[in-house]
Formats: C-alpha cells, sequence, structure tokens
C-alpha cells in the first residue's frame, strides 16, 4: 500500500508506481483508480507503472483495471504480454458506478459471480448488502465511484475468501461529518460514523449502515473492516478498531474481508 500514500509534490504530479507489486487487492485496484481520478480532477500530471511479475500484470488486465485506466485516459506503462492462460477466480470486475443504471447492473452481476463461485449463503448476503451500502454511502458523500469484488483461493494472497472494495474520490469522512458534528480529525471521524451511526447527509434516515456494515464484519470469525480516508486507515477486527497515520488519500477506500476457503471451480 506505500504506493498510495505518495502526496502531490510542488510539480503537481502523481506516480502510482506498481512495478514491484506481486500481488493487488481489490483495495489496491478500487484505491489506484481513484487516487489517479483525484488527482487528475486537480490538474496533476499522473503516471502509472504497471506490475513486473507477470502474473500480477495479467490480473490487473483481466479483471479490466488496465482497460478502465485507458478509457479514463491514463496511459500505464510497463511490458504488455500477459500470460492468456491466466484463470481469474470468482469476480466482480473493475465497475465504475457513476450513474443508478452502472450500479444496478453491477449488483445484478456480481449477484450471478457470487452464485456461479458456490459463495456460501451467509456470506453470500453479507457481501452484497455491503455492496449496496458502501456503493450508497460514496455516491452519496463523494462522486462516481468503483467496485471490486473477488475471491481468492489464498494460493498468491494468502488470504482466501471474499474481499469487497470500493472507492470514491470525494472529500472524505471527516470533511462530511465535521459540518454537522464539529471538529474532528480523519481517524475519529471514521469511527464516529461507525460508532455512533451518524450521517454527514443530515437526513435522519441514514447513518445506521456503517454500523450495520460494522455489525457484519464483526459477526464473522476473522473478518476485517478497513477504511482510508485523506490522513487516516481505520481497520477493525476482532470487534476493536485500530487507527494509523498514512500521507494524504485524496478519498476514500471502503474495504471488507470474510475469510472462508472457496471451492476450486
Amino acid at each position: 500500500m506505500l504506493f498510495l500514500c505518495r502526496a502531490f509534490g510542488a510539480r503537481k504530479t502523481l506516480d502510482l508506481d506498481l512495478s514491484g507489486v506481486t500481488w493487488v487487492s481489490p483495495l489496491g485496484v478500487v484505491a489506484v483508480l481513484a487516487s489517479a481520478l483525484s488527482a487528475r480532477a486537480k490538474n496533476a500530471q499522473v503516471g502509472v507503472e504497471l506490475p513486473r511479475e507477470r502474473t500480477a500484470r495479467t490480473y490487473l488486465h483481466h479483471i479490466g483495471f488496465v482497460a478502465e485506466l485507458v478509457r479514463q485516459g491514463f496511459h500505464p506503462d510497463g511490458e504488455p504480454d500477459v500470460d492468456d492462460a491466466y484463470e481469474v477466480e470468482t469476480c466482480l470486475p473493475v465497475a465504475s458506478l457513476a450513474t443508478p443504471d452502472a450500479v444496478e447492473a453491477a449488483t445484478r452481476e456480481l449477484f450471478h459471480e457470487l452464485q456461479r463461485g458456490h459463495v456460501p449463503p451467509g456470506i453470500f448476503e453479507k457481501v452484497m448488502d455491503l455492496a449496496v451500502e458502501l456503493t450508497q454511502n460514496a455516491r452519496e458523500h463523494g462522486s462516481a465511484c468503483y467496485m471490486v469484488v473477488q475471491t481468492h483461493t489464498g494460493r498468491t494472497s494468502r488470504t482466501p475468501g471474499v474481499h469487497v472494495a470500493v472507492a470514491d474520490f470525494g472529500p472524505g469522512f471527516a470533511t462530511t461529518l465535521r459540518a454537522l458534528h464539529g471538529q474532528m480529525s480523519d481517524a475519529d471521524a471514521i469511527i464516529k460514523a461507525f460508532e455512533d451511526r451518524v450521517s454527514g447527509t443530515g437526513n435522519p434516515e441514514r447513518g445506521f449502515g456503517l454500523g450495520y456494515v460494522r455489525d457484519s464484519v464483526d459477526t464473522h470469525p476473522d473478518g476485517e473492516l478497513a477504511i482510508l480516508s485523506r490522513t487516516a486507515v481505520v481497520t477493525r477486527r476482532g470487534g476493536k478498531f485500530a487507527m494509523a497515520a498514512i500521507n494524504d488519500f485524496r478519498g476514500t477506500v471502503a474495504s471488507a474481508y470474510f475469510p472462508y476457503t472457496p471451492p476450486k471451480l
């Protein structure tokens, strides 16, 4: 994740260097896309270098990451060759959710992919609910957003199970909540949103969904939640929050992980 923590320099450039990466999680995929779009919105020059390791590079091609970069006008550097025999496990490829129709289409595709991958019912419902809630939250408070959902056998990732990640390049938790709830740090704002079930929209009917996300992760053995927003990354595991400082990440990423051993397809 270190490549995500490079703040803009005096020359207004952002270099996203993935050359040494051997495995990229869904969190990393959506975070890179959100970073690139956020930087471009601020008129920064953006450079992306693809992994040298062929399997990692092939994975990014197969899930639509490279195609989305090109569609957005970015031209990543790196070897173009990929392994055509490489098989991607059950996943929702990179989904750009800029409209309600795009959200609906991605939700349908995710439903069918989880069915095809024989994801256990208890996890199936949690992943679907979290994908909807995190996407709605990102679109309410941020901007167009990206979602990636991926099962992993753990062969490469060492994290067998389902990973869900949603990213936007909006203002972040603290900026959204300060107007209604007072001054607070980025880490405190993230925790407040999950613990106190507050909303930055002013709508009394909202603010409950993130608490549900927290509870869903807590009730799954070894489930893990991670939120990156501006200068903080907050993780939750075993019913406890942990905080760490990062360089200014221009956007918000929410990621959930539900461990289990997927069947071989």
